[in-house]
């Protein structure tokens, strides 16, 4: 049942309102660490977010029915889940270098 059951049970909201609201609090969380991280140069940091997630979004809605209908549904679910795995790994390579990288970054 979850989260979204209990909602739409309880307070008579659409089952998407929920999903809705995560959505919005992950992207407040990733524009703080974004501000946070860019001292000093953080409206340019949100401002090149907020342009790139615009053209991927532009880009992935006028690419995804076409490549649905080319590689089916098990293709899509299967090109997601490698994007996904490749997505872990980029993170779990900042995790383990990052400390790293921002020092020889910071001492230039």
């Amino acid at each position: 049942m979850g989260l979204r059951g209990a909602c739409s049970r309880c307070c008579h909201l659409h089952h998407a309102f929920p999903i809705r609201i995560l959505l919005n609090l992950h992207i407040l969380k990733h524009l703080a660490y974004i501000v946070d991280a860019n001292n000093g140069r953080s409206s340019s940091a949100v401002a090149t977010n907020s342009c790139f997630r615009g053209i991927f979004a532009f880009v992935a809605a006028e690419v995804a029915i076409p490549l649905q209908d080319t590689i089916g549904d098990g293709g899509m679910y299967s090109l997601w889940g490698g994007i996904m795995v490749v997505s872990e790994l980029l993170i779990l390579l900042v995790w383990w270098k990052g400390g790293e990288w921002r020092e020889k970054w910071e001492a230039r």
